[in-house]
């Protein structure tokens, strides 16, 4: 089989693991593919494990056109086939260049534009009705001054969440400030506040084609939360009570490539928290046990006639998170 260059952006493996990483582990345990790390800050640490042919280091950039010019760089050095972004804040920009893109010879497997917005944390509660599913009273603020009426309005415990990324569980106010302060500040505004909600949370991920069909759907229960709200232990469940709704969204969005949607069942309902555009930091769990979704993302991005893994995502796998030390000389740190 002919090998694939595969850039995938955001590869960070500290506190709260990138999903980039967990795409590039998956990738790497085949023979495959040349994996090609992308990112913005030469302190990722993901940029220093062994599952890379090569490591580029970005200028962090909103410019679509300076954004353009760093993905041609990094083609003209490794002959990219495909890029993956795997943050949040790359989908859209890579999206609006899909065309320049294709013309390069990169191949993508991504939403339009029009579709990542509907999906965004600022309007999930319309997304959410639409759907048919139920969601936390949030408050979309714009000021410091909607900050401060949307506290004394939600209460404590809430959660604060950056319009893209950054989710913060809050049980004070004093570590509301804090984090609202730190949304505000790192991300810019809106900073959403959301209210507190009680229940079982459970992740569901699904792949569409570049025609919005559906090739897999797998659920997965998170057994373990921690305090700033990620998940680090989940379990494979059956997810048939939850299809009909992704269905719902892979129709209503024209959805295509991967999509994870935060669902939280509580005794009045279900309950969206979130969806997001790309592949859930847990993808590589998937992989361990025999269903490799990022290859097959790569082959539906190719438009190769791809097969469905033969391995089906098995109800009652569990994964979980691990940390270890990674040692290394400062003489190979990448300069910035």
């Amino acid at each position: 089989m002919t090998r694939v260059t595969v850039g995938i952006t955001g590869v960070h493996a500290g506190c709260q693991r990138s999903p980039g990483l967990a795409v590039a582990r998956a990738l790497h345990g085949t023979a495959n593919y040349d994996v090609i790390a992308i990112d913005y800050d030469n302190l990722a640490t993901g940029l220093y494990l062994p599952y890379f042919k090569a490591v580029e280091v970005l200028p962090w950039t909103t410019d679509l056109a300076e954004f353009l010019g760093h993905i041609r760089t990094v083609h003209q050095k490794h002959s990219l086939n495909v890029l993956i972004p795997c943050l949040n804040e790359d989908i859209g920009p890579t999206s609006e260049l899909e065309r320049q893109l294709q013309l390069l010879g990169i191949a993508t497997l991504l939403p339009p534009k029009s579709s990542v917005e509907a999906r965004g944390k600022a309007v999930l509660p319309r997304l959410a009705e639409e759907l048919g599913l139920r969601h936390p009273e949030t408050v979309v603020c714009k000021t410091d001054t909607d900050l401060e009426a949307a506290i004394h309005q939600i209460g404590c415990p809430c959660v604060v969440k950056g319009p893209e990324c950054g989710v913060f569980p809050v049980r004070s106010k004093e570590l509301f400030d804090y984090y609202a302060t730190y949304c505000a500040t790192s991300f810019e505004f809106p900073v959403l506040v959301q209210e507190w909600m009680e229940g079982e949370e459970f992740s569901v991920f699904c792949l569409c084609d570049n025609c919005s069909n559906l090739w897999i759907s797998v659920t997965v229960k998170k057994l373990g939360i921690a305090d700033d709200g990620e998940s680090w232990m989940s379990m494979v469940v059956d997810g048939a009570e939850f299809e009909p709704y992704m269905r719902r969204l892979v129709s209503l969005l024209d959805w295509v490539g991967p999509v994870e949607c935060d669902l939280l069942k509580g005794d009045d309902g279900i309950y969206l928290l979130d969806v997001n555009p790309r592949f859930p930091a847990w993808i590589d769990g998937l992989a361990s046990v025999g269903c490799n979704v990022p290859s097959l993302a790569t082959q539906l991005a190719q438009k190769l006639k791809p097969f469905k893994p033969e391995v089906a995502p098995v109800v009652g796998a569990v994964f979980f998170k691990d940390f270890e030390d990674t040692c290394f000389s400062i003489d190979s740190m990448i300069s910035e």
